[in-house]
């Protein structure tokens, strides 16, 4: 961009954090990120500021963790999966979108967790606890941190697009493993989608308005339903 219109983009970037304040971040719990790292929750208002001008999403990709459950509980699934493979992975999976706005890199973050029910589009904007996807400016380690739930479970690998051999990791032993955009994490999109559309998908998925159950309509089923739509 020119420099005048980057200088109108910052000060309305500027405007968009006064106007959202705290309640412009997630609120699920992290000790891994404080307040003013937290994530935009990606609102109605979100949508009518700057970020939903300018960002056009190209590439995508699955972000999965390790589930913060007992070690023996770990064990007793790989148990079950080595000999009946029924149970999916003690993962928690999140789908990952990728934009650049200048030097400046974005990541749309959509995941499914117990605690949420995905409403229908129209309803969201009505509904006690709304179903959002979020979005992390500039730092990837923040992106990643931002899917895990515990201090003590924060390795953070790419699911898909699937790499061969080993995990890819994003952030490992509380390091970022790689910086800036890395063609080899990401799949890139059909085509590129501006963050109102690839919002919308978030709520089109055969998990919206079904209850979150962890065998059959799960963060996994909705990660990758998101990722084969994009």
């Amino acid at each position: 961009p020119n420099p005048l219109y980057r200088k109108q983009w910052y000060q309305r970037r500027v405007r968009a954090r006064r106007e959202h304040g705290s309640r412009g971040f997630s609120t699920r719990p992290s000790e891994l990120l404080d307040e003013n790292e937290r994530p935009y929750i990606i609102d109605r208002t979100f949508l009518q500021s700057i970020y939903g001008s300018i960002l056009r999403f190209t590439h995508k990709a699955i972000w999965a963790v390790r589930l913060h459950i007992p070690g023996e509980h770990h064990v007793a699934r790989d148990t079950v999966n080595a000999i009946f493979m029924s149970l999916p992975p003690a993962e928690h999976w999140a789908f990952v979108a990728h934009a650049n706005y200048g030097d400046d890199e974005y990541y749309f973050i959509a995941q499914f967790c117990s605690e949420d029910t995905i409403q229908p589009e129209e309803e969201v904007e009505q509904a006690t606890k709304p179903f959002r996807a979020h979005l992390i400016e500039k730092k990837k380690a923040n992106a990643a941190l931002s899917i895990c739930t515990s201090p003590n479970c924060t390795d953070v690998w790419v699911k898909e697009p699937a790499a061969n051999g080993d995990r890819r990791f994003i952030y490992q032993n509380r390091i970022l493993t790689t910086q800036g955009f890395d063609p080899a994490e990401w799949q890139e999109m059909e085509r590129a989608m501006p963050l109102e559309e690839l919002n919308s998908m978030i709520y089109q998925t055969p998990c919206t308005g079904r209850e979150y159950k962890a065998l059959e309509n799960n963060c996994q089923n909705f990660a990758t339903a998101l990722f084969n739509m994009v």
